[in-house]
């Protein structure tokens, strides 16, 4: 358990500062293309656990390669992390308890929002998500406006 808790907390150190200063690159776009494309969310989900210093290291360079070419392409929107525990809150009577959702040994690390023309072009993009290689997996949904 503890070695879950140090991955998490280093990858989110790694990751929230990374992000924090992306989400300050993106600004509202006002080309006739944007008014076109639809927003997206990527939800990235991974076992960070068996992840070494150097995966992460390795994950936040590819990430800002990634990202920096989204922004320039005014495709990236925002970014959220979501590494720490938080509470989950179950059945009829709100039942609250420490941890968080996993499926298949991953769960919820972050989630980003991109424009795309489509849902098969923001399936493409999330094709080059760094977490791909460490066993991670990104569903992509339409955000309803």
């Amino acid at each position: 358990m503890k070695t879950i808790i140090r991955a998490a907390s280093l990858w989110g150190v790694l990751c929230l500062a990374h992000f924090s200063l992306l989400a300050q690159k993106t600004s509202p776009s006002t080309t006739k293309q944007n008014n076109t494309m639809k927003e997206y969310v990527l939800i990235m989900r991974i076992n960070p656990a068996p992840l070494a210093p150097e995966d992460l290291t390795d994950v936040r360079a590819k990430w800002k390669i990634v990202v920096d070419d989204w922004t320039a392409r005014n495709i990236f929107v925002t970014s959220n992390q979501i590494v720490q525990e938080g509470v989950v809150v179950s059945g009829r009577e709100g039942t609250a308890h420490p941890g968080s959702v996993s499926s298949e040994g991953l769960r919820i690390v972050s989630t980003i929002n991109i424009r795309a023309a489509s849902l098969e072009e923001a399936a493409t993009l999330a094709k080059v998500v760094p977490l791909l290689a460490y066993g991670g997996t990104v569903e992509v949904r339409e955000k309803l406006n």
